[in-house]
C-alpha cells in the first residue's frame, strides 16, 4: 500500500508538471498560486487512499503479553501513543463488516495529522484550492481536477504493478487480479521447465526476437492446470473461454498485440533447426524480460519464426467491386511490399492509414456484424453513415480495458482511420507493450482492395454508363431506335436504370483532431478516466449506439490538451483559441463515426429521475457502431430517454423579425 501511495503521488506529480493550475485564472494569479496547487495535488494523491487500511484491515496492538490483543483505532491517535506496546496483528475484514462511509471521510478527517498547520494556513489562501482538496478526499467531489489528476496517477500505478509482478502482500490478503494469477503461474510453470518445454522440435513454445512465443491452447491449458493443483480455478476463464485469457495478457501489456488484427493471438510458420511445424501455429508472443530475470533468459532458437498475416475470411471469400467494364473479380491483394508504405484502395494513390487498437494503438474499427452477401458491383456505390461496412467475420479480440503506458500527448500523433462509410480494410500496426501510437500503421499481406477503380470517392449515383458492363453499353448504343422510328423489334434483357439516390454523399474520413479525439474518449471510456452511464458522465450508451455529451464532452478534450506544443490538435487550439472546441465538434460531426438525425447532427435525449419525471433535454453526438471502438459494448444506460428537440429560444432580434 505504501509502495503504491508513493507512485500515485510520482505519477500524479508528472501530470500535474504538464498543466496549468488553477484553471481559469489569469497569467499572474496562476503563476502565484502554482506551488500551492502543486501541494493540492501531492496532498490528494497521498491522502486518498488513507482510509482504505484503516477501513478494511483490523489491527490489534499487543504488548508483553502476547494473548492480551487491543484493537487499534486510527481516530484515537497513533500506535506509539496507545500504550506499552511493541507489536501488531493485522487481519482484513469481511466484505459484510466494511464500513465504506468511514472509508470515505477518514482521509478528511486524518489530514489534519499529516500536514502541518502552516502548511494548511498557506494552502487555504486559495479558498478554492482548499474546499476542492477537502471536497475530494471526503467523497463529496470525484469529478474536480485533483480528482481527474489523482484516478490518472492511481492507474497508471496499479498498471505498473500488474506488469512487474506480484508485490509482498499480508498473508491474509484476499483477492488478486486475474493478470497477477496468470503472469505467476506462467513464470513459475516456465521456471519448472516441465509443462511447457521449449526450442525442440514439437515444443510449446519458442525464443525468437526477445519473445517466447507460446502456442495458444497449449498455454491455456497449462495454465488452468497449474492453478488447479496449486491455487484453485476460482476466477479462471474455462476451456470454452480461452480467448479471454488470451485478452486478460494481451490489455495488460502481458503479450503484445499482433498488429495485423490488433488482437493477442499471432499466427506463425516455426522452423527449429531440422523441423518445420506441420501448418500454421496460433501462439501469443510473451516479452521475454517479464517473464524471465536477465540472468535466467533463455537462448534464442536455432531457427526462425515466420508471421503469416491475418486472413479473415469474410474477406477473403469476399469479391471486389468490379470497374464497369469488367465482371465481378476477385479481391485484389496488396503486395507486401507495397503494404509497408501504405495501405491502397485500388484504384487511389494512397489510403488512410489507422494505428492498431491495443498495444500501441487505439482506433481499429472492426465491424463485428456477421458476415452477409458481398455487395454486386453495380451498387458498389454507398452513402456515409447510414451504411455499414463490409462485415469481417473473424474479428480481433477486445481491446477493452487495456491501460496505459506513460501516455503521450494525442496531438504528436497523426491519427487516421479507414473509410467505413463504404468498405472495410483490414489494418496492422507495429507490435508494442501497451502504448500509444508513435506512427500511423500500415496494411498487413491480407489487405484486400475492393473500391472501384473508377473513382476514389464513390457518386450518389449511377448512370447506365457507370452501372452496365461495356459490351452491354455498347449493345444499347446500337439497339437504340432513332427518335424518327417507331422500332418494335424486341432486344435482349437489358438492366433498368438505377434511380438517382438520395442520400447524401458518403463523409470522408475524419481530420487528425478528430481522430485524435476519438481516440481519447476510447481510452478515456477503457481506462476508466471517462466516466459511462453514470451521474454526470460525458459518455452514455443506449440501443442506438454510444452517446456523446456536446458540447461538454469537446471542452474537456480542449482543456485537457491546452499544454499540449505540436500535433494537430494544437494546431486547431492555437488558431481557433477559446473557440476550438466547437471546430472540433465540426470536424467530428463530418467523420463517418457518427449518425445525423435528420438534417442535423445532434440527437436529444433525457435522463428520467429517481424520484420520477425526467431532465431537461441535453445534446448529443451519435456513435452509430460503438463495437468499432468497445468490444464488448457496455449495456445501454436505460435511465435515458430519446426526446424531440427543445424550442429554440429566440434572440431578441430574430423576435422582432417575426412579428
Amino acid at each position: 500500500m505504501w509502495i503504491h501511495a508513493l507512485e500515485v503521488v510520482d505519477a500524479a506529480l508528472a501530470f500535474r508538471a504538464g498543466m496549468e493550475l488553477p484553471r481559469g485564472r489569469g497569467t499572474e494569479d496562476r503563476k502565484r498560486l502554482a506551488h500551492r496547487w502543486t501541494v493540492g495535488v501531492f496532498l490528494a494523491a497521498l491522502l486518498h487512499d488513507l482510509g482504505k487500511p484503516m477501513a478494511d484491515m483490523r489491527v490489534s496492538l499487543f504488548g508483553d503479553l502476547v494473548h492480551d490483543a487491543h484493537r487499534w483505532a486510527a481516530l484515537a491517535g497513533p500506535m506509539t501513543s496507545a500504550g506499552a506496546f511493541t507489536h501488531y496483528s493485522v487481519d482484513f475484514v469481511d466484505g459484510s463488516e466494511k464500513d465504506y462511509q468511514l472509508h470515505q471521510k477518514l482521509p478528511a478527517i486524518l489530514m489534519q495529522r499529516f500536514v502541518p498547520e502552516t502548511v494548511l494556513r498557506w494552502l487555504a489562501d486559495d479558498a478554492e484550492l482548499l474546499n476542492e482538496l477537502l471536497q475530494y478526499l471526503s467523497g463529496d467531489n470525484k469529478e474536480g481536477i485533483l480528482a481527474e489528476i489523482v484516478k490518472r496517477a492511481d492507474s497508471e500505478s496499479v498498471r505498473r504493478n500488474l506488469l512487474s509482478g506480484p508485490r509482498t502482500r499480508f498473508a491474509s490478503a484476499r483477492a488478486r487480479p486475474l493478470i497477477e494469477r496468470l503472469m505467476e503461474a506462467l513464470r513459475r510453470i516456465l521456471e519448472e521447465g516441465s509443462a511447457l518445454p521449449l526450442n525442440r522440435a514439437g515444443a510449446a513454445g519458442w525464443v525468437c526476437d526477445d519473445a517466447l512465443w507460446i502456442v495458444c491452447g497449449r498455454l491455456a491449458d497449462e495454465l488452468r492446470t497449474y492453478l488447479a493443483a496449486n491455487e484453485s480455478l476460482n476466477g479462471i476463464p474455462g476451456k470454452d473461454k480461452n480467448d479471454r485469457i488470451f485478452d486478460c495478457f494481451q490489455e495488460y501489456g502481458g503479450a503484445e498485440t499482433n498488429p495485423s488484427t490488433q488482437g493477442a493471438v499471432w499466427r506463425v510458420l516455426v522452423e527449429c533447426e531440422d523441423w518445420k511445424s506441420p501448418g500454421v501455429l496460433t501462439v501469443l508472443k510473451f516479452p521475454l524480460g517479464l517473464l524471465f530475470a536477465d540472468h535466467a533468459k533463455p537462448r534464442p532458437m536455432n531457427g526462425k519464426i515466420t508471421v503469416v498475416a491475418q486472413k479473415d475470411k469474410a474477406e477473403a471469400a469476399k469479391p471486389a467491386a468490379s470497374p464497369p467494364a469488367a465482371p465481378p473479380a476477385a479481391a485484389q491483394t496488396i503486395t507486401k511490399s507495397d503494404a509497408r508504405k501504405e495501405p491502397v484502395l485500388a484504384p487511389e494513390p494512397a489510403a488512410r492509414t489507422v494505428p492498431a487498437a491495443t498495444g500501441k494503438a487505439v482506433i481499429a474499427p472492426v465491424s463485428a456484424d456477421t458476415a452477409s452477401p458481398p455487395t454486386p458491383p453495380a451498387k458498389a456505390s454507398n452513402t456515409g453513415p447510414a451504411s455499414s461496412p463490409p462485415p469481417l467475420q473473424d474479428a480481433p479480440p477486445p481491446w477493452i480495458g487495456e491501460t496505459l503506458d506513460a501516455v503521450p500527448p494525442l496531438g504528436d500523433h497523426h491519427l487516421s482511420a479507414p473509410e467505413v462509410a463504404s468498405r472495410s480494410v483490414p489494418v496492422t500496426a507495429p507490435a508494442a507493450a501497451i502504448q500509444l501510437p508513435a506512427e500511423p500503421v500500415t496494411a498487413d499481406d491480407s489487405t484486400t482492395a475492393t473500391a472501384s477503380d473508377d473513382s476514389a470517392e464513390p457518386e450518389d449515383s449511377l448512370d447506365v454508363a457507370e452501372a452496365a458492363p461495356a459490351s452491354l453499353t455498347a449493345l444499347l448504343a446500337e439497339s437504340e431506335p432513332k427518335r424518327s422510328e417507331a422500332s418494335t423489334d424486341l432486344i435482349a434483357p437489358v438492366k433498368p436504370m438505377d434511380q438517382p439516390r438520395t442520400e447524401a454523399k458518403p463523409r470522408k474520413d475524419g481530420t487528425p483532431a478528430a481522430k485524435a479525439f476519438m481516440r481519447w474518449v476510447q481510452l478515456g471510456v477503457n481506462s476508466g478516466e471517462l466516466k459511462y452511464n453514470e451521474t454526470q458522465a460525458l459518455v452514455h450508451f443506449v440501443p442506438e449506439g454510444c452517446l456523446l455529451l456536446s458540447p461538454e464532452i469537446f471542452k474537456r478534450f480542449v482543456r485537457e490538451h491546452q499544454e499540449v506544443d505540436e500535433g494537430d490538435v494544437a494546431a486547431l487550439i492555437k488558431q481557433y483559441g477559446d473557440r476550438a472546441y466547437t471546430r472540433l465538434q465540426n470536424e467530428f460531426a463530418k467523420s463517418p463515426w457518427t449518425v445525423r438525425n435528420g438534417d442535423e447532427n445532434l440527437h436529444y435525449y433525457a435522463f428520467t429521475k429517481h424520484a420520477g419525471g425526467i431532465s431537461p433535454t441535453s445534446s448529443f453526438y451519435l456513435l452509430g457502431k460503438p463495437d468499432l471502438f468497445w468490444r464488448p459494448v457496455p449495456e445501454p444506460n436505460h435511465r435515458i430517454v430519446k426526446t424531440e428537440r427543445p424550442p429554440r429560444k429566440l434572440k431578441p432580434k430574430e423576435h422582432i423579425q417575426t412579428q
